[in-house]
C-alpha cells in the first residue's frame, strides 16, 4: 500500500546504495529502504565498464555528488568521470545509426516495445520479464560466491555506513537475499553457508532485520525450472510469485 521505486542496477554496489539512499533523503527522506545482500557485491571490486559511473552522472550537483565522488570516482579511472564519452567509444561508428533511432517516434515516447526481444518484454511499470525460452549448460557457470580470500572491507564500511545513514534518518531498513536455483545453492553450500553466517552476523551488530528467502522455512519454489539461469535470474512467473511473497512479508512487518 506504500508509494514505492525500484532502484536496484546491475555493478550496483554497497558505495552505489549508500549515496542513492543520501540523494534521495535530499528531497524526500523515504521510509524504508530494502537492500539484497549479495556475496558477488561483498567479494568483488566494481568493474570500471559504462556501469561504473553510471549513478554517479546523473547526479545533481551537490554535496552528496562531491561526497560520491570522492568515495568511488577517484579510484576509477580519471577518464570515465572527466570525458564519459570515452566509456563508448567503441560505438564511435554508430553514431549516424544512434541519431536516425532517435528521431523514431518509439524513442520519442519511450515506447516499451523498443526493447522487447526474444528473451525478454520490458513492462511500461519497470518490470523486465524474462521469458521462458530453453537454455543450456552443461557446467552451469558459477555466480559469484562468497570467498574470504577476496572480501571486500570497503563494502562491509560502505553497508555500515548505509545502516547508520538510515537510522539517522528514521528509515527503517530491511535486508533480504533473494532466492537462487535450489539446484546453485546445493552444488555450493558450502559457499553459501558461510555468506548466510557472515550476513546473519553483520545485520544482527546492526540490529537491522535479514529475510533469507532461500530458507525452507519461507516455502519458496526455487526449481532451476523457474530461472533463466544458474545465478538467480528468474522467468517471469517465478519474479511474479516471489514478489508477491515479499510484499506480504513487508506487509507484515
Amino acid at each position: 500500500g506504500r508509494r514505492s521505486t525500484n532502484q536496484c542496477l546491475g555493478g550496483e554496489y554497497p558505495v552505489d546504495a549508500l549515496y542513492l539512499v543520501k540523494e534521495a533523503c535530499r528531497k524526500h527522506v523515504p521510509e524504508r529502504v530494502i537492500y539484497e545482500l549479495d556475496p558477488g557485491y561483498f567479494t568483488t571490486e566494481p568493474n570500471e565498464g559504462p556501469d561504473f559511473s553510471i549513478l554517479y552522472r546523473e547526479f545533481p550537483a551537490s554535496k552528496v555528488k562531491a561526497e560520491y565522488f570522492c568515495a568511488k570516482m577517484l579510484d576509477g579511472d580519471f577518464r570515465s568521470t572527466l570525458f564519459p564519452w570515452y566509456l563508448w567509444r567503441k560505438n564511435l561508428f554508430s553514431i549516424g545509426e544512434s541519431l536516425k533511432e532517435k528521431t523514431t517516434e518509439s524513442y520519442k515516447t519511450c515506447d516499451p516495445s523498443r526493447y522487447a526481444t526474444e528473451a525478454q518484454t520490458y513492462h511500461a511499470n519497470g518490470f523486465i520479464e524474462r521469458k521462458e525460452v530453453p537454455w543450456e549448460e552443461t557446467e552451469p557457470e558459477a555466480p559469484f560466491l562468497w570467498n574470504e580470500d577476496t572480501f571486500s572491507e570497503d563494502a562491509e564500511k560502505d553497508f555500515q555506513k548505509l545502516a547508520a545513514c538510515c537510522k539517522e534518518k528514521g528509515i527503517e531498513l530491511i535486508a533480504v537475499m533473494t532466492p537462487v536455483p535450489e539446484e546453485t545453492e546445493t552444488r555450493f553450500a558450502e559457499e553459501y553457508e558461510r555468506a548466510y553466517t557472515y550476513f546473519e552476523e553483520l545485520t544482527g551488530e546492526l540490529s537491522i532485520p535479514f529475510w533469507n528467502f532461500n530458507e525452507a522455512s519461507y516455502g519458496f519454489e526455487r526449481s532451476i525450472s523457474g530461472y533463466a539461469d544458474s545465478e538467480g535470474h528468474m522467468y517471469g512467473k517465478t519474479a511474479k510469485a516471489f514478489s508477491q511473497m515479499l510484499g506480504e512479508c513487508l506487509a507484515g512487518q
